[in-house]
């Protein structure tokens, strides 16, 4: 056995224990820094207390809810959250691959179709899902892109009045503290604020990165900000954080509500059913506490559900909303036959490729860098959000390009912890990255035809939920990844990789033996296999004429019930959620104040 081939051996049966290792230190730190400090005490609540306002879920949108309601003083807001308080790490932006699969996830995953995803380890997909405050803001990889104006035009042309481009866009720049003095003084200022609650930076990685920016401008325009005017183009990603902090809606909303007065948290509480009156108003929640007890509390104005694309339509069926057949089929009494919720599900579906390249800086450079740049995403990255016809003026595909010095173990971490790809797939991974230095990407399908689906098991609602991911349900997907995969490799036929002899990595996939590596049919077969997730999962309550909620994400069918959170896309945007969550929950939260005030 040659040298690398022994060292990607002794690297892939390594990486477990040393995850492990990472999340024992985790652990102990966590120990000595106590996060609660900065939050409001849970409340200790009492069967039958009533509020004004209970709002379900405190993550990426339940924190904002709370937030801006609670900015009128004479109401009350009960904010209940499954989950406690985050950990320390998870301010931390450079331990964002160290947050989930434990207890401040979900830990979901979705059904083995055995169609899809069948070279990954367990042949399905983890669904990572916060289960703390901030939710999944708390985990994610903290990028922070918009989507394109013709996202949000589009959700409008579906019937979903004042969801427009210019309606929404005041409600991103509520949310954002741009942090970035060339794109604010430059042509897209206009665009931003530096204002919000949410800090946005954009870290310029210099000669780490230029000779990629050098690369892709022969093939595509390079761009100043990925949120500006012009959305087609490679530039410098933007992220969520801000002095050495990940900008999370725990920090960055739910800090500063510890000294309201009317403002009350109970953490660690499982909302397990929605009351309804005799004319279909929701009137209570049924929560089962930790110690296992069930209580109800009572509402005077309405019940806002901001648990997710998974658990929102998770707790409307267990509430009895939801396919008549469905619900009939668990005896679960069914009070609006809503033959929508839970359908839908979209994602976009997340596909690594990976370019061998030259030697040329040294992992211990890259591990000197991890350790002393903790405040920021840990590795170079570029994002490329590109259409193949090139008159086009939003993108196709998103990619994310991290460029890995000889000997990184960031690829294979990234392989087998981040995709849980099989050992096989990652050991190809390794050995690339230990002969050189390589180019590590994932391509993402930004506008996916094909839906998946959410349900119930039974009516335990401590039980998963079957998630069914669908992805490539429709060829039409398969089709285009394929084409995306074959746009974007043509990396290596730029000066600078033709000049270091590059090439795509074959991971020597099982399933793919029969086609020509780098065929069409390959590169179909590739993202079939290797497809995962971007943490993008929504539409499961989309808001329509016909849809689940209506345009002021009011659930059809009952009253004083709304849902806001991913769920209530008809249609995916075409970028990471985050940026979307925090406008949709911002424009729900004065949507809110005008129906029950008329501000």
């Amino acid at each position: 056995m040659e040298l690398p081939e022994a060292l990607a051996f002794l690297e892939i049966e390594t990486l477990p224990s040393i995850l492990s290792i990472y999340k024992f230190f985790l652990g102990l730190l966590s120990l000595f820094n106590d996060n609660s400090k900065y939050y409001k005490p849970s409340f200790e609540i009492k069967e039958g207390q009533v509020f004004d306002y209970l709002v379900v879920g405190a993550g990426s949108a339940g924190a904002v809810v709370a937030n801006r309601l609670t900015e009128i003083g004479n109401i009350t807001v009960l904010l209940i959250e499954a989950g406690g308080i985050p950990p320390e790490a998870s301010n931390v932006p450079a331990l964002f691959p160290l947050i989930d699969r434990n207890k401040y996830d979900w830990n979901f995953y979705t059904t083995n179709d055995e169609f899809t995803s069948q070279a990954h380890a367990t042949k399905n997909i983890h669904v990572a899902q916060g289960k703390m405050l901030g939710g999944s803001s708390s985990l994610n990889y903290m990028s922070y892109v918009r989507g394109s104006k013709e996202d949000y035009n589009g959700w409008a042309s579906m019937g979903n009045k004042g969801w427009e481009w210019k309606n929404v866009l005041k409600y991103f720049m509520k949310s954002e503290r741009l942090d970035d003095v060339d794109i604010i003084t430059g042509s897209s200022g206009n665009l931003h604020s530096t204002k919000g609650p949410i800090t946005v930076t954009r870290t310029n990685w210099g000669p780490r990165t230029q000779h990629l920016f050098e690369a892709f401008s022969e093939n595509y325009p390079i761009l100043l900000d990925v949120n500006g005017p012009v959305q087609v183009g490679y530039s410098m990603a933007q992220f969520a954080t801000n002095n050495n902090i990940r900008q999370s809606t725990a920090v960055s909303y739910l800090r500063d509500l510890k000294y309201r007065n009317n403002f009350y948290l109970l953490l660690n509480s499982l909302v397990t059913k929605i009351f309804f009156s005799r004319n279909n108003r929701a009137v209570a929640l049924e929560i089962l506490m930790q110690n296992q007890r069930k209580i109800n509390i009572g509402v005077r104005k309405e019940i806002i559900v901001c648990a997710g694309a998974i658990n929102s339509p998770k707790l409307l069926l267990l509430s009895g909303i939801g396919p008549y057949y469905h619900l009939q089929k668990l005896k679960i009494n069914v009070v609006v036959n809503s033959p929508k919720v839970g359908q839908n599900l979209q994602d976009h579906v997340l596909v690594p490729v990976q370019i061998s390249g030259k030697e040329g800086y040294s992992s211990i450079i890259q591990n000197i860098d991890y350790i002393t740049n903790l405040d920021k995403f840990p590795n170079p990255v570029l994002t490329g959000r590109i259409a193949l016809d090139k008159s086009q003026t939003y993108p196709d595909y998103q990619s994310y390009v991290l460029p890995f010095p000889i000997g990184s173990l960031i690829s294979g971490l990234l392989c087998q912890v981040g995709f849980e790809l099989n050992k096989d797939v990652c050991a190809e991974a390794i050995k690339a990255c230990l002969s050189g230095e390589s180019v590590f990407a994932v391509i993402a399908l930004l506008h996916p035809e094909s839906r998946g689906s959410v349900n119930l098991v039974d009516n335990n609602p401590t039980t998963p939920p079957l998630i069914h991911s669908g992805y490539y349900s429709d060829t039409r997907d398969l089709e285009r990844h394929a084409f995306y995969m074959e746009d974007y490799v043509r990396l290596i036929n730029t000066t600078y990789f033709r000049n270091i002899k590059s090439k795509v990595v074959n991971y020597n996939l099982k399933q793919c033996n029969q086609f020509k590596f780098l065929s069409h049919e390959y590169w179909k077969c590739h993202v079939l296999n290797l497809g995962s997730t971007m943490w993008a999962h929504s539409g499961t309550c989309a808001m329509g004429p016909n849809g689940v909620v209506d345009a002021r994400l009011r659930v059809r069918g009952v009253k004083g019930l709304r849902i806001v959170d991913a769920s209530i896309m008809p249609k995916v945007v075409g970028a990471n959620l985050y940026a979307a969550i925090l406008m949709i929950a911002e424009k729900a939260a004065d949507m809110i104040k005008e129906d029950t005030y008329k501000f």
